[in-house]
């Protein structure tokens, strides 16, 4: 009797880790990646908005303060750089839209084959002009969006080499990731 409950416990914890196994498979193969990957200076419209990526630089924090003219940077390291992008957005509706309506279609963040990081607001604040409080129907404006590489974040080959690193901007995420390819200058 003791047998015949063991065998049944084995069976019981095979047929479950089969079940287990199987579920596993099925969610993992119906994945799909309809991840959108868009050359450099290429345009996109997303949710009435054409983006485009006009400039994109990567930054020491020196290079950062003159180009900006800004004088207080908070970093972690004197080594961190400022990855940034100057998307041109251009209205495409029949109504004017807010920025912080725009910049929450648009703020996602920056990525590479291997780092990620999301758009700093602090950092635009301080290198942004709005002549409006809003993006009129048909107008364009040029947004910096700027993000800091901590020197942390990379190994010593990566950090070496960033400049051969490719670099995306990732301005939506949902329904469908889009990832803007971007040529550092």
């Amino acid at each position: 009797m003791k047998r015949y409950i063991g065998v049944i416990v084995v069976v019981v914890v095979i047929c479950a880790a089969i079940f287990w196994c199987g579920r596993i498979y099925s969610i993992n193969h119906g994945y799909i990646d309809n991840t959108q990957v868009v050359e450099a200076g290429e345009a996109i419209e997303c949710d009435g908005l054409v983006i485009r990526c006009v400039e994109a630089h990567i930054y020491s924090i020196d290079d950062y303060k003159t180009r900006f003219g800004v004088d207080n940077v908070e970093t972690l390291s004197s080594e961190d750089r400022f990855v940034c992008a100057c998307l041109n957005i251009e209205n495409n509706t029949n109504e004017s839209i807010s920025w912080d309506a725009v910049m929450d279609m648009t703020s996602c963040g920056f990525e590479s084959a291997t780092w990620c990081s999301s758009v700093n607001p602090y950092d635009m604040q301080d290198i942004n002009v709005f002549s409006d409080n809003e993006l009129k129907a048909g107008a364009d404006q040029n947004i910096w969006y700027v993000t800091k590489a901590a020197r942390v974040s990379f190994g010593d080959k990566t950090w070496g080499h960033m400049d051969e690193e490719t670099f995306y901007y990732v301005p939506v995420l949902e329904p469908a990731k889009i990832r803007m390819k971007l040529d550092m200058e």
